[in-house]
């Protein structure tokens, strides 16, 4: 018995292999025209409406984003990651809707509650619209079901320092660098939160000392313009007449004297 590849598996199979090479305009163009094949199924148009979403996301297409996340969210409503990714899109759009990213948030979490990654954005955008306490409950909740996720820890350590809490921020980092000694975003957080007190400490130093006013250098000495240079008494005298001498020319016989 010969087993047969449909069409639509042959090119789902190759936009997936563009987008994992990140060639993501090829990958969406293939999926464009996936899309324009007659007769798809609910789930294949899922499939395409969704890795549509994903890449254009990726490409920060917000909007366009959207538009395909909401029609893979209607084929599948029981879906977390869309909905997941659906917050993201509002979230990081400039012209997106923060509440709107946070009902897409919620929903998800209601679907999925384990959902880690789900939990930390959540609490960054809690953060973000003044809910403090609430952001940072669900950041430590996201590294409680992830202990071992760095990506976990820094976005715990980013909120803390947006919260207004940077010593606690710094403590967690450095508690965090003892298990990942090599991760560059603990690295460089840590660098971020070091720079930061010193900048802190710097205004403060600024602001408590008094102004002093102009200060003199000690070197610097005015002088008029119009007081005439001193003469020196060691000043070289100027050369008087020529100062090659004048070599006598020989008389030729071939001349009158």
């Amino acid at each position: 018995m010969t087993e047969t590849i449909s069409l639509f598996d042959s090119l789902f199979a190759t936009a997936r292999r563009q987008a994992t090479c990140q060639q993501i305009r090829l990958a969406l163009a293939t999926l464009s025209r996936l899309a324009n094949l007659p007769s798809l199924t609910s789930s294949q148009s899922e499939q395409v409406n969704a890795m549509q979403g994903e890449l254009l996301l990726k490409r920060r297409k917000y909007r366009s984003a959207r538009r395909r996340l909401v029609a893979a969210a209607r084929l599948s409503p029981t879906s977390a990651r869309y909905f997941y990714l659906l917050g993201l899109a509002c979230r990081h759009d400039p012209e997106g809707d923060l509440d709107r990213a946070s009902r897409y948030f919620a929903r998800c979490l209601r679907l999925a509650p384990t959902h880690a990654r789900c939990l930390s954005e959540s609490g960054l955008l809690a953060i973000t619209m003044g809910e403090s306490d609430r952001g940072i409950e669900m950041l430590r909740r996201a590294i409680e079901l992830e202990p071992d996720s760095a990506p976990a820890i820094v976005r715990l350590c980013r909120g803390l320092r947006q919260a207004g809490q940077p010593d606690e921020a710094l403590r967690q980092t450095r508690l965090s660098q003892f298990r990942h000694p090599r991760c560059p975003a603990l690295q460089r957080l840590s660098a971020e939160l070091r720079l930061d007190r010193l900048r802190c400490r710097q205004e403060i130093d600024a602001s408590e000392q008094e102004d002093p006013g102009p200060v003199m250098l000690p070197f610097f000495r005015v002088v008029a313009s119009d007081i005439p240079a001193p003469y020196r008494q060691d000043d070289a005298e100027p050369a008087r007449g020529p100062h090659l001498m004048r070599m006598h020319q020989r008389r030729s016989w071939r001349k009158a004297p």
